[in-house]
């Protein structure tokens, strides 16, 4: 490569979804940065642009969008301001890095993952080298045959300027991914939109057996932590690149850093607020084990994450679902109902897998004292009586022998039914009720 100014060095945004992480706009993802700080470390003196999916789904339309207004299309919503130049980018790049992979389905509103058929398309354009970076790689080391002749370079989870032509399979050390960290102003001023940074704390899973739907088990065996100084190094450089939003949610659980470290935990959140990004907009956080909230320190990391974020924050817990059969397939170690109570606070000492409303009995259903709802008795309708005796009823003939229907018996009214039962008492001209005899038989 050429090491003039006119050496273009390209990185094409085709939009990363993890349950670890977002690399979806407004979100800037991690790949985004390391490839941006490893291209201006080979190449100080290059242009290095910065393309979405979006800019070249716009030239690819012909220059205006999928929907028309007032209709949004969030085909084309997430450009750049390389939006109109975005084909002669990709031919005069001698390098073009794309970040693809959709760990897991998901629905955007302002942005949507760019697909292999899309991402062949935009590299028919290139005429320089290719390189892999995201989960979508992943996917083309597994089938070589299906991806072949679209890349000439496979990163699977970092990339440095080390490693760039090489390729990796495994994610290189925080401090190298240090040294290759530049100045963000260059990418900010590239966007469109507000970004909201994405800031890694560690890799791997604390757990002991992982869910099945998360690819982060595969990007590191084991748990490696990120020290709280390069985490606050990170963001201070982005702060004065001109970022206000971020959010520490590139790991499967912020609980879990530094082994539930509280004190960690505090001198990170307190750094970030009073230091590297005194007048930040959000400070969110994302991904939270529900078994780390339950812990006897996860209460206390609960309230300093209410103590120095922001509103409307949200901690996801990863369920897909809470029937017991659904979710034992996806977290086996874990009952729904632990995943319920993972916000309340715990005790010191009380075992998380048992939260204590779960140890209380049901509550007893409540006694309708409402009255019983009765139907008016109607005034000329007697109430049926249970008969004693159902077999001295006799059997109403349906016909004669002669063959002629049998006459129907004749229906007495109601008065009639209650006639001769009981003596009607009779007055006297006083007042006086008096026998129902006469008085000539005395």
């Amino acid at each position: 490569m050429s090491t003039t100014s006119r050496t273009t060095l390209l990185i094409l945004d085709c939009y990363t979804v993890e349950p670890s992480g977002l690399g979806v706009p407004p979100y800037l993802s991690t790949y985004a940065r390391a490839a941006y700080g490893a291209l201006r470390s080979v190449q100080p003196r290059a242009r290095v642009a910065y393309l979405t999916i979006d800019d070249v789904r716009w030239c690819l339309n012909g220059g205006r969008p999928y929907e028309q207004l007032p209709l949004s299309d969030r085909l084309t919503y997430s450009v750049t301001t390389n939006r109109e130049e975005a084909l002669r980018l990709l031919g005069d790049a001698a390098l073009t890095v794309v970040i693809a992979g959709d760990a897991v389905p998901s629905v955007h509103l302002q942005a949507q993952n760019g697909s292999v058929e899309e991402i062949a398309r935009a590299l028919a354009c290139t005429r320089g080298r290719r390189v892999l970076l995201g989960p979508l790689a992943s996917y083309a080391l597994a089938d070589p045959a299906g991806y072949g002749g679209l890349f000439d370079t496979v990163h699977t989870h970092t990339l440095t300027s080390a490693g760039l032509s090489s390729g990796s399979r495994q994610a290189a050390p925080y401090e190298r991914l240090a040294a290759d960290r530049v100045d963000y102003c260059g990418l900010i001023e590239q966007l469109r939109w507000t970004p909201i940074a994405e800031i890694e704390l560690y890799r791997g899973c604390t757990r002991r057996r992982f869910c099945d739907f998360c690819n982060e088990p595969v990007k590191a065996p084991t748990v490696d932590f990120r020290p709280v100084e390069d985490v606050l190094a990170e963001v201070a450089i982005l702060h004065a690149a001109g970022v206000r939003h971020f959010r520490l949610g590139q790991q499967t659980c912020f609980f879990s850093y530094m082994n539930r470290d509280a004190g960690a935990i505090e001198k990170l959140l307190a750094g970030i607020r009073e230091s590297a990004a005194p007048d930040l907009v959000t400070l969110h956080i994302d991904n939270a084990d529900p078994l780390a909230v339950a812990s006897p320190s996860g209460a206390k990391i609960a309230r300093l994450v209410a103590l120095y974020c922001t509103e409307g924050n949200c901690a996801p817990m990863g369920n897909r679902v809470l029937r017991p059969e659904g979710h034992h397939a996806q977290q086996p170690h874990l009952h729904p109902r632990h995943s319920l109570a993972r916000g309340r606070a715990r005790e010191p000492g009380r075992c998380a897998r048992r939260p204590r409303w779960a140890e209380r009995p049901a509550p007893r259903p409540e006694p309708d004292l409402r009255p019983a709802r009765r139907d008016p008795p109607h005034p000329l309708r007697e109430p049926r009586r249970a008969d004693p005796d159902p077999g001295r009823r006799a059997a109403v003939p349906t016909a004669s022998t002669s063959g002629r229907p049998a006459p129907t018996p004749a229906r007495r009214s109601p008065r009639s039914r209650h006639r001769g039962r009981f003596p009607r008492p009779s007055t006297s001209r006083a007042g006086r009720p008096t026998s129902t005899t006469s008085s000539t038989s005395r």
